[in-house]
């Protein structure tokens, strides 16, 4: 909408809690937060050694990746699971 103060970022086949918006958009209230980035997750890869595989390569991205980079205040936009303020 033209009005929106914040646009999601949300990939076309992500499955997305409803009240996740609810619980992101609190931190737009302080004036100097420009987006939230949340850790996505992945479904369907239990029983699969394959699909487990790649789950624990796509995780380490936000367990230990995201998290070293908050350490020294180098976080990174990736994509899905984003609000952005528009102003």
């Amino acid at each position: 909408a033209p009005d929106a103060e914040v646009i999601g970022v949300i990939d076309s086949d992500y499955m997305v809690r409803p009240d996740w918006v609810k619980g992101v958009v609190p931190y737009f209230d302080d004036a100097k937060i420009a987006y939230v980035q949340c850790p996505q997750d992945h479904r369907d890869w239990t029983g699969d050694r394959f699909k487990e595989m790649l789950n624990w390569e796509y995780a380490g991205f936000f367990d230990i990746g995201m998290c070293l980079r908050n350490e020294y205040d180098a976080i990174i936009q990736h994509g899905t699971m984003t609000l952005v303020r528009r102003t």
